[in-house]
């Protein structure tokens, strides 16, 4: 889980809390080969998104920039693979769509659909559909409103001004 520049490792189990916090809330720069050393992601992760069919890969997103980081034991043992890069070179997921190539606030996995996920940015979502390490599909609709309102009614998040700091979460290996 990340919140402003710290994380958390929780352990879950199914619907349950599992043994739940891990460790004390510790500092992004204890991902010293990935997000830790890079000025905006060491400060901030939005959001996180699994790659499918890579296990312990995963896009990160800060700000209006992404990046790919596959992860290890430990968050010194996790590098980047590739970026960061603008959030808008997913032109077909993002193209045209200055909210989200501004920053995404969340990313929800579609349940059974490992390639499908959910996108948040402000009070907007889209459903998009990536391939691997590839966009794949992209965007599937336009953005649309939350059907409850501000985007902390739906998950916890937040990278525009007046928001409460971000906290997302990704499982993590």
């Amino acid at each position: 889980m990340f919140a402003g520049d710290r994380y958390l490792l929780v352990h879950t189990a199914g619907d349950r809390s599992g043994k739940g916090r891990l460790h004390e809330p510790r500092p992004l720069t204890d991902w010293t080969s990935s997000i830790g050393d890079v000025p905006g992601f060491s400060r901030r992760v939005d959001a996180v998104m699994p790659v499918p069919g890579v296990r312990g890969r995963f896009w990160v997103f800060s700000g209006g920039e992404y990046m790919v980081v596959e992860t290890g034991g430990d968050p010194a043992s996790a590098r980047r693979v590739s970026g960061p890069a603008p959030i808008a070179q997913w032109r077909k997921t993002f193209g045209g769509l200055e909210r989200f190539t501004d920053g995404i606030d969340a990313v929800l996995p579609v349940p059974g659909d490992e390639h499908r996920f959910w996108v948040f940015s402000g009070d907007r979502y889209l459903l998009v559909h990536t391939a691997g390490d590839r966009s794949g599909k992209g965007r599937l609709h336009e953005p649309r409103p939350s059907p409850t309102g501000p985007l902390e009614v739906v998950a916890t998040g937040g990278n525009q001004p007046g928001r409460s700091p971000p906290l997302n979460s990704a499982r993590l290996g």
